[in-house]
Parts: structure tokens; C-alpha cells; sequence
């Protein structure tokens, strides 16, 4: 195992550490040169993904939390009830107004830092 992550290591073409744990390449270089992962590849998408090209940051509030755990919940209710024939629409206004509670109970959370 040393002996591989010491080749590895070595290599100048990281692509070659995708083929053992299935990763995008750590590089642009090893983008380039790994065929799943080059423009018109299969893997590009997780590139561009990872990459900035599609992903958004998460919001930079405390709210996360509450948001997530929400829509996490409301995602979650659709996709089982869903099945049984629910209607779509009451979950995800649910967990907005959660969210709209829990930032009213938090008076939108004013800024405290300087």
C-alpha cells in the first residue's frame, strides 16, 4: 500500500488516483487528462459541480440549520406520502413558514459581529 500511495504521489498524472477511489482528479492538470472527467465526458458534471461551474455556496446565515432541517423535512414528507397520493404543494409551503418563523423568532438575526 505504501508503495501505491508513494507512486501516486509521484505521478503526474493524478487521474490515475480516480481509477482506485473513484474521485475527481485533485487538479485542473488531472482533469485535463483523465477522459471521464474532460469536457463532453461522463464525469463532468461532478467536475462542474465541484468546480463552481453549477453549485451554489450554502447561504451565509445562522438560519441554515432551520433551513435545511425544514426543506429536509418537506422533502422527505413529499417523496413518502407522495406515493400514497398527497398532494405536493402543502409540504414545501410548511417548511416555509417555518423558516419564516424561525426567522421572525430570531428578529431575522441581526448582524453581531463589528
Amino acid at each position: 500500500m505504501r508503495a501505491q500511495v508513494r507512486a501516486f504521489n509521484t505521478s503526474q498524472d493524478d487521474g490515475e488516483v480516480r481509477l482506485v477511489n473513484g474521485g475527481i482528479p485533485a487538479t485542473g492538470t488531472g482533469i485535463e487528462r483523465t477522459e471521464a472527467f474532460v469536457e463532453g465526458g461522463p464525469g463532468r458534471l461532478d467536475v462542474g459541480q465541484s468546480c463552481g461551474e453549477s453549485a451554489r455556496l450554502r447561504p451565509q446565515t445562522p438560519a441554515y440549520a432551520a433551513i435545511t432541517a425544514a426543506f429536509a423535512w418537506a422533502f422527505a414528507r413529499v417523496f413518502f406520502e407522495i406515493m400514497r397520493g398527497a398532494p405536493v404543494r402543502p409540504a414545501p409551503d410548511e417548511a416555509a413558514r417555518a423558516v419564516g418563523q424561525e426567522l421572525a423568532d430570531r428578529c431575522h438575526y441581526p448582524p453581531t459581529g463589528p
